[in-house]
Formats: C-alpha cells, sequence, structure tokens
C-alpha cells in the first residue's frame, strides 16, 4: 500500500538524498539565464546521481512546493507506489 511522503515514520527515504549535503540554495535558482543556468545545470547533476529522485519528486508535487527544481516535475506525473495500478 503507498504511503504519504510526507509521513515524518517512514521519511528515511531523505537520509539516501545525493542533495542531502548540499546547499539548499543550489536548488533555488535567480532566474533562468546567465549565472543562474550554470546554478541549475549543477542542481540537476546532482538530482540525476540521486538514488531516490521519485520520492523527492513526489514531496514537491503532494506539498505543492512553487519553487525549485521541483516545479520543472510539474508535467511528469508522480512515479506510481508500488502495487498501485
Amino acid at each position: 500500500m503507498w504511503r504519504p511522503v510526507i509521513d515524518s515514520d517512514h521519511d528515511r527515504w531523505r537520509e539516501h538524498a545525493a542533495c542531502r549535503s548540499s546547499d539548499a540554495s543550489l536548488f533555488f535558482p535567480s532566474g533562468s539565464t546567465g549565472a543562474a543556468i550554470e546554478q541549475i545545470e549543477a542542481a540537476k547533476a546532482v538530482c540525476a546521481a540521486c538514488p531516490v529522485p521519485d520520492d523527492c519528486l513526489r514531496l514537491a508535487l503532494v506539498t505543492n512546493q512553487e519553487d525549485g527544481l521541483g516545479r520543472q516535475g510539474r508535467d511528469r506525473a508522480p512515479p506510481a507506489a508500488p502495487g498501485v495500478a
């Protein structure tokens, strides 16, 4: 059965997030041109190496994140939970 993403007893996926030791500001660029492009690419590289991106995206969508890279995943449906058709 699918579990809520924001259930603090089951949010252990965060312990495995590649961004855990990154500066959070990396994921909130100021704009989308110039230096922000390099910042966005650096943040995407962290996400690309992450073993738990689906959990992270699900959290961003469930909590309606307006800023950060989670916004870019809005066109993508959150991953289906195991056992859910």
